[in-house]
């Protein structure tokens, strides 16, 4: 059962999850050293977006989604 923001077939909801674990990841190496490695990897790929802009673009691609669904029934 699928709910107005859990839309695991979309592209639009993987997108916004994969933002938000980037943005996670990125604070979670500030306090956790092992984790800098995979930070290192993430920074330019994400283009040097600060974890918060990353989380708050996810939650808003997720958001978004889901009120486009809402207003199209």
């Amino acid at each position: 059962m699928a709910t107005k923001y859990f839309q695991p077939t979309s592209l639009t909801w993987w997108s916004g999850v994969a933002m938000i674990a980037e943005g996670l990841i990125l604070l979670a190496a500030q306090i956790v050293p092992s984790l800098a490695p995979l930070a290192a990897m993430i920074r330019p790929a994400t283009g040097g977006m600060g974890p918060m802009i990353l989380i708050n673009g996810g939650l808003a691609a997720i958001g978004i989604k889901g009120a486009i669904i809402s207003a199209s029934k």
